[in-house]
């Protein structure tokens, strides 16, 4: 992803240290960081319901994929 970032000319900052999947989401919960790629179960069990309730927009979807998914708050 960081590549994909990269070529688009995305300016971002790296965040390391989060442990958890979970621990990430709530970062972004929070604000604290405005992008997370995870893999497609996790989507379906803990980004979906956010996307539904307005809180965070995906910004790629693929169900038929095993490629990483990613979100962002809706802020």
């Amino acid at each position: 992803m960081r590549l994909t970032l990269d070529m688009l000319g995305v300016p971002y900052r790296y965040v390391t240290g989060y442990n958890s999947s979970a621990q990430a989401m709530l970062a972004m919960q929070r604000n604290e960081i405005s992008y997370h790629a995870d893999s497609p179960p996790i989507y379906a069990t803990k980004v979906e319901p956010l996307v539904k309730s307005g809180d965070l927009v995906t910004t790629y979807y693929d169900p038929a994929s095993t490629a990483r998914n990613s979100a962002c708050p809706n802020k």
